[in-house]
């Protein structure tokens, strides 16, 4: 139970028995109503349903599954499966996706917020693509939002839009369609009349175009963007209501199935085909019928079919379709954060669960119970079995569906006395969890970084999985702090600032714009802000990366800070680079693999002392690039020297000294020799009384470093925490250079055990003194075998490991190396006993 009165750990039940397994079974578009020869249940026969309503009628509960009851605007709204589920799972109602579209349109919120403005950017030159269902049935859409985003954009600069219709039959009747059609085209016409070159430019029926979903049929989206983004279909015509009239006449057409067509203008050329520089809005809000289209005009790499052309756009969803992929990363509307799902408590009270349906449903007992959530909460306690819809012909070919199969999956279930809970999907009344194969985005925001351009890290990256949400991190914390200024006013720059009157401000850290140790633009802020403050003499120690940057990169940066400094200089300011050397070679050592490292740094940054010395930093990066085999990340150590060949900036008594890279992992050797007065991993030689402070503080639980510019996330509440107040028994293992990823990182920044009676942690000593590609098998098979022992030991529920190959060897650069790197670690995932 931490302070805020918030535990995962769940009450006995009043009046269940313990160890009694409990059923959930979901016979979807089962309900009751007055008894006709229409009402399929009543005239069916159904004893099983019958016997259990009349054997116990006290258990017998009617549940609402539209309106308010499932989050939605009003009790005219009818509920779908996966509201439905939403509801069920987490035993709580948010407000959803109609809902929500409804108050971003009515507050104006939606042509505020991020998504709008994205896409707002094609409105001047290019054109607006509006995609989706047209339909009131308010199921996955409702033609009146679509008509208030066609006004709102076009009043917002929108010049040309073309719209993509979906006919519906499905949650509306069947041939609403065509009225649908002339109220959008009425729509539209006002716009044209105002100027707006406004129109539809294809369709098709939901059920055969575009809205498939669970991967089940991708010929489904491929007609769809064949007819949308390509402009070709097998049917054609000069409008939307002609066109759907035409192609309603065809025996057995309906609104669901018809096929897809296109608009041509008088030339016989489609109207809207989508182009290079284009906007396009997925409108529908409800989830699973959009994210197939969605990773076709979101992904860059994607082979579920041949897209032929993939124009470059500004795609935004109505809303995010899949939290979980970040998919979209745009998005028009924020959905529900759906949290504390009744998922996640079964798992954390160690209830074991099974949940099964057939594809068309198997999402809804997982994906959508679990809060739009994709995937396991812990593959040890849960298992998903999905069973495979029939694919290429209509439901009511085929009505027994695979209900029989479910049943049959379930009884095994049951009767294996593996579970305490099974939860099933019957879907035949109402007619997925997707793979558990996920690719996670591990860079920009998904990481909490602050843009998609910000290359992520293992660091940032085990953060968030071990904490299960997304911090602020690193880069976007200094952003932050030097974007208003409070980097200024915080005690930690308050306190170096104390040493500017009468001595040297050192600055050392990787000078690299790879922003995943450090940006240069940051430490030319830094400079500037300091000096702006008081500091008269100024000493750059830098690192050169070839690492997380192209090698060689590192003259081009040289030479940039060299400018800056000769701008500080021109202001009187006395600021020089005073040392340097390779970030693999010298300083930049982590989990105290090799002192070497940091000794040669320390020798160099504040004893003055290198075998290298030069009289400017741009001189001694180039000449020691020249060496046979060298590169920017193994450069030895230099120092700058003046005329008399004195070094120009060791540090001394009464100095401040700020390590500038935000990332922790590389720089708390050197903040322990800088920070501890007892100290003896290497000779010092001498150890100067300065003003030390860290960019953040790298170790929270040392409180390493005391005073740091800029405050570190507080990560709380993560995995690890949870799992050992609910007596999981945990076993973490890596090799040295990535040990700490699943314990410290994984932890939330937090050195040693949360509890030691729970937690072993393993780390396997990396090979020192060589570069990975000389061993690119590096520690996999031991870790395999590690892990191996630790499963078959009986003593733990979840093991977690680090496998760093595809990382470390990569980095070098040694194509070759890498291969075998991946060999290995394929090997290591598949060791057997």
């Amino acid at each position: 139970m931490g302070s805020t009165g918030f535990s995962w750990k769940l009450a006995d039940h009043p009046k269940l028995p313990k160890n009694k397994l409990v059923a959930m079974i979901v016979l979807d578009g089962w309900g009751e109503a007055s008894p006709d020869k229409y009402n399929c249940i009543h005239v069916a026969e159904t004893p099983t349903m019958d016997s259990l309503k009349n054997g116990a009628p006290d258990h017998w509960r009617l549940v609402r599954a539209h309106g308010t009851a499932v989050g939605l605007p009003t009790e005219d709204d009818m509920g779908n499966s996966e509201v439905g589920h939403n509801a069920l799972g987490a035993g709580r109602i948010f407000a959803q996706g109609a809902k929500l579209v409804d108050q971003a349109l009515a507050s104006g919120r939606i042509y505020e917020d991020e998504g709008f403005n994205y896409i707002k950017e094609s409105f001047a030159n290019n054109t607006l693509h509006l995609i989706g269902l047209m339909s009131d049935g308010g199921v996955h859409s409702r033609l009146d939002q679509l008509q208030l985003l066609l006004n709102g954009a076009s009043e917002r600069g929108a010049k040309k839009i073309r719209v993509h219709v979906l006919t519906d039959g499905r949650d509306v009747l069947d041939g609403s369609s065509v009225g649908f059609a002339e109220t959008l085209e009425a729509e539209l016409a006002s716009l044209r009349s105002k100027g707006i070159d406004a129109q539809v430019a294809s369709g098709g029926g939901r059920m055969y175009v575009t809205m498939d979903r669970y991967e089940n049929d991708w010929e489904v989206v491929k007609r769809g963007w064949d007819a949308q983004v390509l402009g070709e279909a097998p049917h054609k015509f000069k409008s939307v209501v002609e066109a759907i009239k035409t192609l309603r006449q065809a025996p057995g057409a309906n609104d669901q199935y018809l096929p897809p067509f296109v608009i041509v203008d008088d030339s016989g050329s489609p109207v809207g085909p989508v182009v290079d520089g284009d906007a396009v809005v997925t409108v529908n809000f409800r989830a699973d019928r959009m994210t197939m289209l969605a990773q076709a005009l979101e992904y860059e790499k994607f082979d579920k079919f041949d897209r032929v052309r993939v124009p470059k756009i500004r795609y935004a969803g109505m809303l995010q379709y899949d939290g979980e992929l970040k998919l979209p990363n745009h998005y028009l509307v924020s959905p529900p954060l759906i949290d504390r799902t009744s998922g996640e408590y079964l798992v954390h009270n160690g209830v074991r669960t099974f949940a099964c349906s057939e594809t068309v449903k198997f999402g809804h007992v997982t994906f959508f119970w679990n809060g739009n959530r994709s995937g396991y909460f812990n593959s040890e306690l849960e298992e998903y079995v999905e069973i495979p819809s029939d694919s290429g012909i209509t439901f009511n070919v085929q009505p027994k569906m695979k209900a029989l199969e479910i049943g049959e999956k379930t009884r095994d279930a049951i009767l294996s006395g593996k579970f305490d809970q099974v939860r099933v999907n019957i879907p035949n009344g109402d007619m997925g969890a997707p793979d558990h194969w996920r690719l996670v985005r591990a860079h920009g925001t998904a990481v909490g970084l602050p843009t998609e351009d910000d290359m992520g890290n293992s660091e940032v990256g085990h953060n968030a999985l071990g904490a299960g949400r997304i911090f602020a991190q690193g880069a976007k914390l200094v952003d932050q702090a030097l974007a208003s200024g409070r980097i200024y006013e915080d005690e930690g720059f308050n306190y170096i600032k104390e040493s500017f009157a009468n001595n040297t401000l050192h600055l050392i850290g990787l000078m690299s714009d790879g922003g995943v140790h450090s940006r240069l633009d940051q430490l030319q802020l830094l400079l500037n802000g300091a000096s702006e403050r008081g500091a008269k003499k100024i000493r750059v120690h830098v690192l050169t990366d070839g690492r997380d940057v192209l090698d060689g990169s590192s003259v081009g940066f040289a030479e940039t800070l060299e400018a800056e400094l000769a701008s500080l200089r021109s202001k009187g300011i006395d600021a020089q680079v005073a040392s340097g050397g390779g970030r693999m070679y010298v300083t930049m050592d982590r989990y105290e693999n090799d002192w070497e490292v940091v000794k040669r740094g320390w020798d160099a940054q504040v004893l003055g002392e290198a075998p290298h010395k030069f009289k400017s930093v741009v001189e001694a990066i180039k000449t020691l690039r020249q060496a046979p085999g060298a590169n920017d990340q193994y450069l030895p150590p230099f120092v700058i020297v003046d005329d008399s060949g004195s070094p120009v900036g060791p540090v001394v008594d009464g100095d401040a000294v700020v390590t500038v890279n935000f990332r922790a992992d590389r720089m708390t050797m050197l903040a322990q020799a800088l920070e501890y007065e007892k100290f003896d991993k290497f000779d010092r030689v001498r150890v100067p009384k300065i003003r030390y402070a860290g960019m953040l503080q790298y170790d929270g639980e040392l409180k390493l470093p005391n005073h740091y510019l800029v405050s570190p996330p507080l990560i709380d509440r993560t995995s690890g925490e949870y799992l050992v107040h609910n007596g999981v028994r945990t076993f973490a293992c890596s090799e040295t250079v990535k040990f700490g990823h699943v314990t410290f990182f994984w932890n939330g920044n937090r050195s040693g055990y949360f509890n030691s009676e729970l937690e072993e942690y393993v780390e396997i000593p990396s090979d020192s003194g060589i570069t990975f590609n000389v061993q690119p098998k590096m520690k996999a098979l031991e870790i395999g075998e590690k892990t191996r022992d630790a499963i078959l030991s009986g003593k733990f529920d979840q093991v977690r490991v680090n496998i760093p190959n595809g990382d470390m060897v990569g980095h070098t650069g040694d194509v070759e190396a890498t291969v075998v790197a991946c060999k290995a670690a394929d090997e290591a995932v598949k060791v057997k006993h």
